[in-house]
């Protein structure tokens, strides 16, 4: 191929079919947990948190002074909803956290809540049609021509099988919105103007000084 001007580029219209396949992703991915928490008891779960939790974990659930962040908290995520209703029943003492004596009606939620904080996107209940978006994802969207997902579509982007359970609902929204910023490596798509102007676009797979190669280039 030859070498020539590179660059990265958003194409808006690719950014668009990304938007869009938000909740075609998230619904697919929860066949993997069919009894994730729901959406009402996690939102009553957040009214809890604010008026017993923010004060010390704040109201972001990023951490004060006083308590660690519960979002994107390594502990927090390997802890079941159980283990964490009893963390909140016994509090950790040594580490300056009392217990609360929650009624079951506020203890249930709350659990829930922060369990939902790390949840990966398998167990989260997120609005949608399946079925709708998934005729985006093979038809319009063109979205299996790059990837996998439960052993149908290509192979040149990254597999979509596991995602659901490596990633919270946020962060595969994130991705899908600004998929630059979140590239895979070997699967960053970039353009290519090469020295008689034509643009080769597709996935980088390797640069050297002399050879810069692109797959599914079009």
């Amino acid at each position: 191929m030859d070498s020539g001007k590179w660059q990265f580029s958003r194409d808006a219209r690719r950014a668009r079919y990304f938007s869009l396949l938000v909740p075609f992703l998230l619904l697919l991915l929860l066949y993997q947990n069919p009894q994730p928490a729901s959406s009402t008891l996690v939102q009553d779960g957040k009214t809890v948190y604010a008026s017993n939790c923010s004060g010390c974990h704040g109201a972001d659930t990023n951490g004060t002074d006083h308590a660690p962040k519960l979002t994107g908290n390594p502990d927090v995520r390997s802890r079941s909803v159980e283990q964490l209703r009893n963390l909140i029943v016994s509090g950790i003492p040594d580490a300056g956290m009392p217990a609360f004596a929650l009624p079951a009606h506020q203890l249930e939620p709350v659990a829930a809540y922060v369990n939902s904080l790390n949840a990966p996107a398998s167990q989260t209940t997120v609005a949608g049609e399946v079925t709708m978006d998934g005729q985006f994802f093979w038809g319009e969207g063109n979205c299996g021509s790059c990837h996998m997902v439960q052993g149908e579509g290509a192979s040149k982007g990254p597999d979509l099988a596991d995602v659901g359970s490596g990633l919270k609902a946020q962060e595969i929204n994130s991705v899908l919105l600004d998929p630059d910023q979140h590239s895979t490596a070997g699967c960053g798509v970039v353009s290519v103007t090469l020295r008689n102007d034509q643009t080769v676009r597709g996935f980088a797979r390797g640069r050297t000084k002399f050879q810069f190669g692109i797959v599914g280039s079009g």
